[in-house]
């Protein structure tokens, strides 16, 4: 049987070869199997690209169900990376945006881009800042 995270890399391995269907299925394992074993951590990982990747197809309702979870396993975690979280509110205004829910989804970008400004990630605040100015 396949660990979470063996599943977790055969879906970045075929989402980096452009078959995100089959990464989104592999994703959706290894969150399930993440479950079943009681590993939160792996389970907020798995689910945070789902929630990407079904909202880069335009399922915002999938994409928000995967990032909301995401996000609450994070949040849940008082020892959690500050990374972890941003990239969550990253995945969910990405869901909302896919949903047309433009003002949650701003106020997702604005949540990220301070964590990622207080981390130092250049690149993270520069795509909060696109994403904000052509909202």
């Amino acid at each position: 049987m396949n660990s979470a995270e063996e599943i977790a890399r055969r879906a970045k391995d075929q989402r980096q070869k452009g078959d995100s269907l089959a990464a989104e299925a592999s994703y959706i394992e290894a969150a399930e199997l993440a479950r079943s074993v009681g590993s939160r951590e792996m389970r907020a990982h798995a689910l945070r690209h789902v929630a990407e990747l079904a909202a880069e197809r335009g399922d915002g309702e999938r994409a928000l169900q995967s990032a909301e979870e995401a996000l609450s396993l994070y949040q849940a975690n008082p020892d959690e990376l500050p990374l972890n979280i941003a990239n969550a509110h990253r995945v969910r205004a990405l869901a909302f945006s896919a949903l047309g829910r433009e003002q949650d989804s701003a106020r997702d970008w604005r949540a990220a881009r301070d964590l990622y400004e207080e981390l130092g990630i250049v690149a993270g605040v520069a795509e909060c800042d696109r994403r904000l100015n052509s909202a």
